[in-house]
């Protein structure tokens, strides 16, 4: 498994992919590093769920404005019907393409193509009980992704 982290860039796995309820980080995916596909949903869940000029600082090099509008219309309460929450998530699927395809065009690293953001599509919402659930697809550029799981890190104390 060490062997398909090589020759690739990594990231500190902030997403929970083994996580029943999709959460960020908790005590059993702590500690780990990602890259691949996992790498790529990861950022695009960072992005989808941070509302534009949110992030006070600029980790990546491409301005604080990184962010969807998705967050602030639900917070809002601009989101009503399922017909809302899906023309909004095309909305804010633009704008993350539009900031994850750039920060790959400038990016200096030859990026591998299952972490090159495609698109996200809507297949699912439930609104119901004042909760919200979306079920998406995230498509990278590769016509074939292998997953490559998260591998635990050890720091020296």
């Amino acid at each position: 498994m060490i062997a398909d982290y090589e020759g690739r860039t990594v990231d500190m796995q902030a997403w929970s992919i083994a996580s029943d309820n999709n959460v960020l980080v908790d005590a059993s995916t702590s500690g780990t590093i990602c890259t691949g596909i996992v790498k790529l949903a990861q950022r695009f869940m960072i992005t989808f769920l941070n509302e534009p000029n949110s992030i006070k600082y600029d980790y990546w090099g491409y301005g604080i404005d990184r962010g969807s509008s998705f967050m602030q219309a639900l917070r809002e309460g601009w989101l009503h019907t399922e017909t809302d929450v899906f023309n909004q998530f095309a909305i804010s699927e633009l704008q993350v393409r539009s900031q994850l395809q750039a920060e790959e065009a400038e990016s200096e690293d030859e990026i591998p193509l299952d972490e090159q953001y495609k698109q996200s599509v809507l297949t699912n919402v439930t609104l119901a009980n004042s909760e919200l659930t979306l079920e998406f697809t995230i498509e990278s550029q590769s016509d074939s992704v292998t997953i490559i799981l998260p591998i635990p890190v050890m720091v020296p104390a």
